[in-house]
């Protein structure tokens, strides 16, 4: 068939060069070997027909190769409206419409041909150009067909009018009513062609978009429900394929080994027998060439995987194609990085949880120990003791100075000893003992604490400065042990000082807690040891200068921890220090908390 379309566009050519520059080439002579007895031209094919057998060729031609489809049907749109000119010429005896000057005239049947075959090649392919906007079903190819046959019609009949008029002599020549309905035609259609155009392209896009976003969305969809990259690869592949338009497709993964692997396939998609992809692709960028795509999924700036795509049309690359796969492969590569920080967050949390397990059976244990060692303990210091009384009662006139001497060092030794075992059973009961909560009256408190405490600063004139202090949640009696041995240790580290002074205070911070503080004028200490101080057992000073036991702030920090507050300390070595205490402030607690009055501050 080519063949044939290549010979008439040849001998349609040379006709046509035949009569543009007035040379006779014998392309008549291939077939008739005779002239007319009454013309002198040659026995040849009209002009107009050699100009529809060119248009029409050259579309019939550009269609089979899908070579400028558009320009094809404007060729073939072209060739069917000089034979349609033609047989109107016919129709109105107007032979300037079907023949120029004295060359032959396009005949009747080759009008109709010219016509009828114009259209045919125009709707060869009904999908593309404007065959595609007039059978499309969207906006555009509606309106057009609604539109065209008033667009032919209406100046057909009213020419059609004119010419009986001029029949009748009410009309002008008929030329001038032909030109008038050609023009017609021509006013009327092309408008609605460009309207009808500019829909069809405009919802051509939307319906693209549509799809894509669509495709988007499904994919958004199939992540959400699922644990696993692998349990959803498949059916993501095949929406991404059926939506966008892929012929075939795939997703792979790069293994621990470095490998790619197949987890999904679309159409029985594979690059090469070995089931890898593209050896060229790129892992940072999409790649698209010769009809298949690659698009990277990266996690965290890393490339773990690819979805391979093609389409065997081979189409040109498409932008807007490659920016929706992007985002589906981002979509994916967002995926796999939730997946995997959720499985790291389940491994750290059951790390923590571990941990925490081990940290409370240690610290169980370790309470445990203190309790039964203290408690142990208690017996045979009072056995020690008793018979240390004994013996200076029974034979201390005996003992020379020096082992009475001894005597005294291992009954204060006893007596120390019992300080010891006290303060760690108190410890150790600070953290089992169950929490009485209710508004607590700090400066009721306090103001019991220091009439209490009054010996151990008797000889000396201290000046307590006392502020307002806060209404608080919490247990009474706990509370009561952190202010005494808040208050007691400034008693005791300004006792070489002249004039001692200490002060007693609260603030509210930015994190919403009642921050209390005793700030004394004595000692003080370094700060490099601050770390220290809360600890148990851990001292700054000597007992020869300050006696302690070392436990009073570490069961203070218990306390205070327990109640969901921070103990610390500030302090410069000889100019004093400051303790302080945070408890958190709740209203919904102050306002719901059950009131219970006793006479030691405790509601």
């Amino acid at each position: 068939m080519v063949v044939c379309i290549l010979a008439v566009l040849l001998i349609a050519g040379l006709t046509l060069c035949e009569y543009v520059f007035h040379r006779d080439l014998g392309v008549d002579t291939l077939i008739f070997q005779q002239r007319t007895i009454d013309s002198d031209s040659p026995v040849r094919p009209a002009p107009i027909s050699a100009a529809t057998l060119v248009l029409v060729g050259s579309a019939l031609l550009m269609t089979i190769f899908e070579f400028g489809v558009p320009v094809a049907q404007l060729l073939a749109l072209t060739g069917s409206f000089l034979g349609v000119l033609a047989v109107t010429g016919y129709v109105f005896q107007i032979k300037t419409l079907y023949a120029i000057g004295t060359s032959t005239a396009i005949s009747v049947e080759m009008a109709v041909m010219a016509a009828v075959l114009g259209l045919a090649v125009l709707f060869a392919r009904p999908e593309l150009g404007l065959a595609g906007i007039l059978s499309s079903s969207n906006v555009g190819g509606v309106v057009a067909r609604r539109l065209m046959p008033f667009g032919i019609g209406f100046p057909f009949l009213l020419v059609l009018l004119a010419y009986v008029l001029q029949l009748v002599r009410l009309g002008r020549t008929p030329l001038s009513g032909i030109i008038f309905l050609f023009l017609g035609i021509v006013l009327f259609t092309a408008p609605i062609l460009w309207t009808a155009g500019l829909l069809y392209r405009t919802d051509k896009k939307r319906e693209r978009a549509e799809r894509h976003l669509a495709a988007q969305y499904a994919v958004a969809t199939l992540i959400s429900g699922s644990n696993r990259v692998h349990e959803v690869a498949q059916p993501i592949l095949d929406e991404i394929c059926m939506t966008i338009g892929w012929d075939s497709g795939a997703i792979w993964e790069f293994a621990s080994t470095g490998n790619l692997t197949r987890i999904a396939s679309f159409n029985n998609a594979a690059s090469d027998d070995r089931g890898t992809p593209l050896t060229t692709v790129s892992l940072e960028e999409p790649v698209w060439q010769s009809g298949a795509a690659i698009f990277p999924i990266r996690v965290q700036g890393t490339t773990v995987g690819l979805v391979e795509c093609r389409n065997e049309k081979k189409p040109p690359r498409d932008e807007e194609v490659i920016q929706v796969m992007e985002a589906i492969a981002a979509q994916i590569g967002q995926f796999v990085e939730r997946k995997r920080s959720d499985r790291e967050i389940r491994r750290v949390n059951r790390d923590l949880r571990d941990r925490e397990d081990q940290l409370h059976a240690a610290n169980k244990e370790l309470e445990a120990f203190s309790y039964s060692v203290s408690h142990d303990l208690r017996a045979p210091i009072r056995h020690i003791s008793g018979f240390v009384q004994l013996l200076a009662r029974r034979s201390g006139n005996a003992l020379d100075d020096q082992g009475r001497r001894y005597l005294h060092i291992i009954s204060n030794s006893c007596a120390k000893m019992g300080e010891l075992v006290d303060d760690l059973l108190s410890f150790s009961r600070m953290g089992r003992a169950d929490m009485l909560r209710g508004r607590v009256d700090l400066n009721g408190i306090v103001r019991q604490i220091i009439d209490e405490l009054a010996p151990a600063a008797s000889g000396r004139t201290v000046q307590w400065t006392i502020g307002t202090l806060p209404e608080v949640i919490g247990d009474s009696a706990m509370l009561r042990i952190v202010l005494t041995n808040y208050i007691s240790n400034a008693i005791k580290y300004t006792q070489k000082q002249d004039n001692p002074a200490i002060e007693i205070g609260s603030s509210t911070d930015a994190n919403s807690e009642f921050v209390i503080f005793v700030k004394d004028n004595g000692a003080g200490f370094d700060m490099k040891y601050a770390a220290k101080l809360f600890g148990v057992f851990q001292r700054l000073h000597r007992d020869d200068e300050f006696e302690g036991t070392g436990i009073g702030l570490a069961t203070a920090r218990r306390i205070i921890s327990r109640h969901g507050g921070r103990t610390w300390a500030e302090a410069a070595l000889e100019q004093g220090a400051t303790f302080y205490f945070s408890l958190p402030q709740s209203q919904e607690q102050l306002s719901n908390a059950d009131i219970k009055t006793d006479s030691v501050g405790r509601r």
